[in-house]
């Protein structure tokens, strides 16, 4: 669905995400995901918005649980999660996207309230643009697949 929101020229709205159907769909879940069964089973919904502002991308992703306590536990795990897997990447990404980790440091919210999180990111295009400008010439630069030697198939 997409729709004027707030300030912005564009969103997408993905509403009513039934996590406990997806979960059946799994069965048995991978065994990554199966420590998080038990705390994604309380999930009653999730949504996903994705708003193109003006100057900014902006990405909400929200969660309604059975309770508050398993809202907060989804907070706390998601944000245990991005201390480290996620953040102890950004030096990496700031070799090549100064403006992006900053902006991403800087608007980055994981939130529980009542029975709801709240996770929210945004980005400004120019720091989005940079970071391609200097990353893709990289990625073109190297083919995806190694070059098979002469003669062989």
């Amino acid at each position: 669905m997409a729709r004027s929101v707030e300030n912005a020229q564009f969103a997408i709205l993905v509403r009513d995400v039934q996590l406990r159907t997806i979960l059946k769909v799994m069965e048995p879940p991978p065994p990554e995901v199966q420590p998080f069964v038990p705390l994604l089973e309380k999930a009653r919904q999730a949504a996903f918005k994705v708003e193109l502002a003006p100057k900014a991308i902006n990405l909400h992703l929200s969660a309604t649980f059975a309770d508050s306590d398993a809202a907060k536990q989804a907070a706390s795990l998601l944000q245990k999660l991005y201390e480290e897997h996620a953040k102890p990447n950004l030096p990496q990404l700031a070799a090549f996207a100064p403006e992006l980790m900053q902006d991403l440091q800087q608007n980055l919210r994981f939130a529980a309230e009542n029975d709801a999180l709240q996770i929210t990111v945004s980005a400004r295009y120019s720091a989005i643009l940079t970071a391609l400008q200097n990353v893709l010439p990289l990625m073109l630069a190297k083919p995806p697949f190694p070059v098979p030697p002469p003669g062989k198939p």
